[in-house]
């Protein structure tokens, strides 16, 4: 990731960066594999891989990485948590998003009820009265 302003990055500070400054990375499409977590939960993972240039080291307490579905349909935060590249070139970190999974479809799960539930066809009544006023 470049920025493209110049070198004025703040200590503590908060970056957000556009998908255009993503470059090659912008349209591409990663094919992940979600996992059931303990906690019922789907969980997908992506490899990142950051490299730095220049003498200085670079450290990110706190990565996170927006994407969405390939429809567009779902948006997903992986976090990859704290990046510290001092002595080398680059780190390889692995990022995981978390999201809860799809509740099933069912047409009918049982007999139809006097409430109408479960029944292809509703039918309104008029309330019982009876015959004494």
């Amino acid at each position: 990731l470049s920025k493209r302003s110049g070198n004025n990055w703040v200590r503590n500070g908060n970056e957000t960066w556009p998908g255009t400054s993503l470059g090659l990375c912008k349209d591409k499409v990663f094919k992940t594999k979600a996992r059931t977590t303990i906690s019922n939960l789907l969980e997908t993972k992506l490899v990142l891989t950051l490299n730095r240039s220049g003498k200085d080291g670079m450290r990110l307490e706190n990565f996170n990485l927006d994407a969405e579905t390939a429809d567009g349909s779902q948006k997903r935060r992986f976090k990859c948590g704290k990046i510290v590249i001092v002595d080398k070139k680059t780190a390889i970190k692995e990022c995981f998003a978390q999201f809860p999974k799809s509740l099933p479809t069912t047409t009918r799960s049982g007999p139809c009820l006097r409430s109408g539930k479960n029944c292809d066809k509703t039918t309104t009544r008029p309330p019982f009265r009876s015959g004494s006023g």
